[in-house]
C-alpha cells in the first residue's frame, strides 16, 4: 500500500492553460476610447466568470451575457434571415498560456436549393490585410467566411488587458486595447 500512495503522489496534478479571468473589472479612465465605439467591446465595468469549459462576460451596462464555449467548440448566432439568404456570426474561444483568444467571423450563406452556388467546393483562401492575413473559409451553401474580430484577454499584474482587432473589408485592420482592474 505504501508503495502505491507513493507511486500516486509522483503523477504531477493537471494544469489549468492560462490564468483565471475571474472577477468584477472596471476599466481604468486612461484607456477608454476615444471618439467613437467602445474600444475593445466590454464597456466601463464588466463581471467575468470563467470554468474550466466556459467564459461569460456579464456587462454590467445590462446588456445581455456572452457566452464562450472553452472546449473547443464554435457557436453560432444568428443575425438575420431574408428569403435566401441568412447571416451569422460564428465564434470559437480558446485558451492560450497567457489567457483566452476570442476569434469572431461573419457567415452569410445563401439558402435558395435553385441558387448555383449550393454546388460550389468547399475552399479557404489567406488574403494579405495591413500588416496581418485574413483567413476566409467557404462554407456549405456557398457562403463565406470572413474574419470579423480577434479579442484577447489576458493579466499584467493586477491588469486586465483586452485588446481586439476589428477587420473590414477593404480597410486596414483596427486594433484598440483597454485595461481594467478589479
Amino acid at each position: 500500500m505504501a508503495a502505491y500512495l507513493s507511486a500516486v503522489a509522483l503523477i504531477p496534478a493537471p494544469q489549468q492553460l492560462g490564468p483565471d479571468l475571474s472577477g468584477r473589472w472596471t476599466r481604468e479612465a486612461a484607456s477608454a476610447p476615444r471618439g467613437a465605439g467602445d474600444g475593445a467591446g466590454l464597456g466601463p465595468r464588466v463581471a467575468i466568470e470563467q470554468t474550466d469549459k466556459e467564459l461569460t462576460i456579464h456587462p454590467v451596462s445590462g446588456s445581455a451575457p456572452q457566452r464562450y464555449s472553452l472546449d473547443d467548440r464554435e457557436t453560432v448566432e444568428s443575425l438575420s434571415r431574408e428569403r435566401c439568404a441568412q447571416e451569422s456570426r460564428v465564434t470559437r474561444a480558446e485558451r492560450t498560456t497567457t489567457g483566452i483568444g476570442i476569434t469572431t467571423w461573419r457567415v452569410k450563406e445563401s439558402m435558395c436549393p435553385h441558387d448555383s452556388s449550393l454546388f460550389r467546393p468547399t475552399d479557404q483562401e489567406e488574403r494579405a490585410v495591413g500588416s496581418g492575413h485574413i483567413m476566409t473559409h467557404s462554407v456549405r451553401h456557398g457562403g463565406t467566411r470572413v474574419l470579423e474580430s480577434v479579442t484577447n484577454l489576458r493579466l499584467d499584474g493586477d491588469q486586465l488587458v483586452v485588446e481586439t482587432t476589428r477587420f473590414v473589408p477593404g480597410s486596414a485592420p483596427d486594433t484598440s486595447t483597454s485595461r481594467y482592474r478589479r
